[in-house]
């Protein structure tokens, strides 16, 4: 057993050893490169992972769905975006998505509706034609899924940022800004489609 006094001078012969930055050595000077890369592909696969399981709430949301089922499977996704710094960009990608999905609604309860105006004259037609109570089934299932979809982003909007706000306490404030615009560009796209 040791005494005293070899302790001692283990401890004084550590302390003397040079301090060596590694990041001067050769073998690790790429290191913070490779890291920085590694964590952008894992913020980038958590944001698509986000986006799925969001898309996937939102089209198989009934009244029964509670928000719990989503904010368990939500918690795991978030945290990692915190940490990888990417819940921007995940908010981002989940902005293009609920647009997309405002589209597909739209395009699925109104067949060839398109973006340019030669493409919508016949469409216009077709609805000029249509007896009156079949024009506003039409129009009351469409706005009827419009609204639940961005009911559903409202709700999902919520969720993201309990988790934000316990992930991230009082550090850094929750990106309410980035979660409103995407309800209101869903808002306002479902409502110049329609």
């Amino acid at each position: 057993m040791p005494t005293l006094a070899e302790e001692d001078e283990d401890i004084s012969a550590a302390k003397k050893l040079p301090h060596i930055p590694l990041s001067s050595l050769r073998a690790y000077a790429a290191l913070p490169e490779h890291l920085r890369a590694l964590t952008t592909e894992i913020a980038a696969s958590l944001s698509s992972e986000l986006v799925s399981v969001l898309r996937n709430d939102l089209t198989q949301r009934n009244d029964r769905d509670t928000d719990a089922d989503l904010r368990d499977r939500l918690r795991p996704l978030i945290q990692g975006l915190v940490r990888t710094r990417g819940v921007k960009e995940g908010l981002l990608s989940w902005r293009e998505a609920v647009l997309g999905l405002v589209r597909q609604i739209v395009r699925s309860r109104l067949p060839n509706e398109e973006d340019n105006e030669e493409a919508k004259a016949p469409n216009r037609t077709h609805f000029r034609d249509m007896r009156h109570p079949e024009f506003m089934l039409l129009l009351q299932t469409l706005y009827a899924d419009l609204l639940k979809c961005i009911q559903g982003i409202q709700s999902q909007s919520n969720v993201i940022l309990d988790i934000l706000e316990a992930e991230t306490g009082k550090l850094s404030p929750p990106p309410q800004d980035e979660l409103t615009d995407i309800l209101a560009s869903a808002s306002e796209l479902a409502n110049t489609h329609s």
